[in-house]
């Protein structure tokens, strides 16, 4: 598991994403927004992604 110090927002255009912590995929429009020092991860890609991600630290 991961945390960060900044908000962590992103938005998965293709592909697809497995949170391994979970257990659980997720495909195209996924929308995912984390605080500051939420625990998340790790996860994997196994068919490859496309993902923006923003980071904002104020």
């Amino acid at each position: 598991m991961i945390t960060h110090d900044f908000v962590e927002e992103g938005h998965l255009l293709d592909g697809d994403r497995v949170d391994l912590t979970p257990g659980q995929a997720f495909g195209p429009g996924r929308d995912e927004c984390r605080r500051p020092g939420m625990r998340h991860g790790p996860c994997r890609a196994p068919a490859g992604r496309a993902l923006v991600e923003i980071r904002d630290r104020a």
